[in-house]
C-alpha cells in the first residue's frame, strides 16, 4: 500500500509533523527519518485497526497536491475588512 505523508516543521515543541491525509492522523519526530518512520508505523496501526473494525481502508488514488501561496499583508487586510462587513 502507498500513502502520501506530508512533512511540516513545528517550532514548538521542536521537530517535524507527518500527516497522512488518506488515513486522517499524524504524528511526528525529531528528525525527517524518524517522522517517516514513526508515520510508516502509525500507517500499519491505523490499517489494522480499520480491518478489524470491519471498516474499508481508504486507498489513495492521487496524491495530495502542496501549493505555496505567497498572502500579502494588504490581502489579509482586505479579507478581514471585507469578513467584517456582514
Amino acid at each position: 500500500m502507498r500513502y502520501s505523508v506530508v512533512l511540516n516543521w513545528e517550532d514548538e515543541p521542536p521537530g517535524w509533523t507527518a500527516h497522512v491525509p488518506a488515513l486522517h492522523v499524524a504524528t511526528c519526530g525529531d528528525t525527517v527519518d524518524e517522522a517517516l518512520d514513526m508515520a510508516r508505523e502509525l500507517i500499519a496501526l491505523a490499517v489494522d485497526g480499520m480491518r478489524e473494525d470491519g471498516e474499508l481502508v481508504p486507498v489513495e488514488t492521487v496524491p495530495p497536491q502542496v501549493h505555496v501561496l505567497d498572502v500579502t499583508e494588504d490581502e489579509i487586510a482586505s479579507v478581514i475588512a471585507a469578513s467584517t462587513t456582514f
